[in-house]
């Protein structure tokens, strides 16, 4: 297990895409745990854990920035023209969001599996767990 120095929330954002992708991209088997927690100095502390674990550590103010950020380009963007990848990360995104502007506390989890020959099934689980299907030829064209 190894543990990057703690990064910000825009590069905690860009491991987990980059976590998704890879792993649709190479074999659509994994599980992504996401654990959040507050610490005594009022700072988020997270942990992205697969094979690696990687820590960051960001404040309420950027939270908050980060949210007006994503709401912004929310709005730009309606759910319905957005790409299943899209649609997983906007899922995310607002999930942990919610969760470290209320407690600061909680767990997020990611299985990715092959349903078939061409699709990947990707579940975000925690209450409520949601459910999405990609097709390699999404992966494909989210690469390029």
């Amino acid at each position: 297990m190894t543990f990057s120095s703690p990064g910000s929330i825009d590069q905690f954002f860009q491991r987990l895409e980059q976590t998704l992708i890879w792993t649709w991209q190479e074999s659509a088997f994994g599980h992504l745990v996401i654990d959040s927690q507050r610490n005594y100095q009022v700072l988020q502390e997270v942990l992205l854990q697969d094979s690696t674990t990687y820590q960051f550590a960001f404040t309420d103010q950027e939270i908050a920035f980060w949210k007006v950020k994503s709401m912004r380009s929310a709005t730009l963007n309606h759910s319905a023209l957005l790409s299943s990848i899209e649609q997983i990360l906007n899922c995310l995104e607002r999930r942990l969001l919610r969760t470290w502007e209320e407690t600061g506390y909680g767990r997020l989890e990611v299985k990715c599996d092959r349903t078939g020959r061409n699709k990947i099934r990707v579940v975000v689980g925690g209450a409520p767990s949601y459910c999405f299907y990609l097709d390699d030829a999404e992966v494909k064209q989210w690469m390029e």
